[in-house]
């Protein structure tokens, strides 16, 4: 195949990008709220549906709450609490002020800017349907999936040869190896443009290497489900975590809208299949019913790939390249898919010959502040106290409490251990860090019925302090394999939400090494702080079904 020359950015127009601030929102989302405002029952959450179907509109309401509100960036996890920080005055100020994008655009430019934030929108709706149910973060995984695609808006708007990223994917490229092609930018410099645009925690993890697989964990996902089999403790902890959730939804929904019949497709539909422990045909069914819904939304087929599963023959939405007008002296790249590799995060690292210039000496950051682990753990018992929603969800609650007992506290290893879905056994989901002296009692699969102690815990929520003497005592009745595992120093506790225990947590020092009198009073503090933020989540979650159902 004849190869073509793509030119590749340099790091001034890297600089460019960051820079750039004027992203259109989509001409029909001003004409709707120009009519909306105008109604006398006009509400936050007659707005906030509005907001949604316009990712472009989502990323400068982030913008604004995030200037306005410097210290509730974590808090900005959805378009109605962004909506709440800024008010309606400075709302209506802003959509005023944005430039909008044509319904009929007259650019390639601004064409492929509308697919961009059409499918952004389809990832959005994509996570939240895929969300579970009880981890009651659908709206904050819709959020950062879709303003996850914001990092590329810029360079549509600015650079006509960022097309080609679009071109890779319609000749069956992935958008990681398309994104190291034609953008030569390394994950750090794809993460200060992430942090530049206060993007959600779950949106910037997706350009953090170590929040993801490493090569080999992707070609296990490939074809097995770790939660078949519990081999790998630290990959079913990366499935659970809610960036996984996004970096699946963001890179469906690409291939969804370029060949959603393709190689690539069927391939992150198994990926995801095992990531969220579903079945493929379940994850299929959902596809179709939010393409369905985004091509009437649109009143366009073709933004959603519904077009080209309508048609009798396989077919791909077609982005031709844009060539450079004159010759360069670039490196030569040909514009038939690449082969495979192995690796597909997120954010995999271009080689050095290929980085960008320097653009982190010329751009001042903040420097990162250190914190002792006594203010670290001072911070962490304020914002459970306070602010228990600021987590997001019970994810980062729960790595949070760990690093509380581990850093804050001092313990050497602390696990969180969960229950299957008929409360017969617990295993462990969470730990910190990964090895640990609790790590052989981490690699079992606990049935209640041998640990009686356990089984204690799990039924009424109470804090056990084991030492030699009383575990002597209190495994007397233990499966042996399970109390030879269990240090004979250990804080167990019991994990609710205000009702029936969800799982409990342990913690320990190295080497049998007792715990004094001030850690274990500390690991019970922060224990009952959990649990009321826990609670506290739970029933604000009661709350918001109950308004949503009226």
């Amino acid at each position: 195949m004849q190869t073509q020359v793509l030119t590749r950015p340099t790091g001034e127009q890297w600089q460019s990008v960051l820079r750039f601030r004027q992203l259109p929102i989509l001409a029909e989302t001003r004409q709707t709220l120009r009519q909306t405002l105008k109604s006398p029952a006009l509400t936050f959450s007659s707005l906030t549906p509005i907001i949604e179907q316009d990712p472009a509109l989502c990323w400068h309401l982030l913008q604004l709450a995030a200037e306005q509100n410097p210290d509730c960036r974590e808090q900005l996890h959805s378009a109605a609490g962004c909506l709440s920080l800024i008010g309606l005055q400075s709302f209506v100020s802003l959509v005023k002020h944005l430039k909008v994008v044509p319904s009929q655009p007259e650019t390639d430019n601004e064409r492929a800017y509308r697919h961009a934030i059409y499918t952004a929108h389809l990832a959005g709706n994509l996570a939240a349907l895929w969300a579970r149910p009880q981890s009651g973060n659908a709206a904050a995984v819709k959020w950062a999936a879709m303003l996850a695609h914001s990092v590329l808006w810029p360079w549509l708007m600015t650079e006509s040869s960022a097309r080609n990223w679009l071109h890779r994917l319609s000749q069956g490229d992935d958008i990681v190896s398309a994104s190291r092609t034609i953008f030569n930018g390394s994950e750090a410099t794809w993460l200060n443009l992430a942090r530049r645009h206060h993007l959600p925690d779950m949106a910037c993890q997706l350009f953090q290497p170590e929040h993801h697989p490493d090569a080999s964990g992707w070609r296990y996902l490939m074809k097995h489900n770790p939660f078949w089999d519990g081999a790998d403790r630290r990959l079913m902890h990366q499935c659970r975590s809610p960036q996984m959730l996004v970096a699946s939804s963001a890179a469906m929904a690409w291939h969804l809208h370029v060949a959603p019949e393709s190689r690539r497709s069927q391939r992150w539909l198994r990926l995801s299949s095992n990531i969220l422990d579903r079945r493929p045909e379940d994850l299929m069914q959902q596809c179709r019913q939010v393409q369905l819904q985004e091509a009437r939304v649109r009143n366009d087929a073709f933004a959603s790939g519904l077009a080209q599963l309508a048609s009798p023959e396989f077919l791909t939405y077609d982005y031709p390249p844009v060539l450079p007008e004159k010759p360069v002296m670039t490196e030569q790249i040909t514009s038939a898919p690449q082969t495979e590799t192995p690796v597909m995060t997120l954010t995999e690292e271009t080689s050095s010959a290929h980085q960008p210039d320097s653009i982190f000496t010329r751009v001042p950051q903040k420097e990162a502040t250190v914190i002792s682990d006594m203010e670290f753990l001072k911070q962490l018992m304020l914002q459970l106290a306070n602010a228990p929603e600021s987590f997001g969800d019970w994810h980062y609650l729960m790595e949070g409490t760990l690093k509380g007992m581990t850093r804050g506290i001092g313990l050497s290893h602390a696990a969180i251990l969960l229950p299957d879905r008929n409360r017969k056994s617990l295993r462990t989901v969470y730990a910190e860090p990964a090895e640990g002296p609790l790590k052989r009692l981490s690699d079992m699969m606990i049935p209640l019925t041998a640990a009686p102690l356990l089984n204690h815990l799990m039924g009424k929520a109470s804090t056990i302090v084991l030492n030699p003497e009383r575990a002597e005592k209190l495994l007397k009745n233990t499966d042996e394999q399970i109390r030879k595992a269990m240090p004979k120093h250990l804080f167990l506790t019991s994990l609710h939400a205000g009702q029936q225990p969800l799982g409990l947590v342990i913690a320990c020092n190295d080497g049998q090494k007792e715990m004094d009198e001030r850690q274990i009073a500390t690991c019970r503090q922060l224990s009952n702080l959990t649990n009321e933020a826990l609670q506290t989540m739970r029933l604000n979650r009661e709350r918001q079904l109950q308004v949503n159902q009226r």
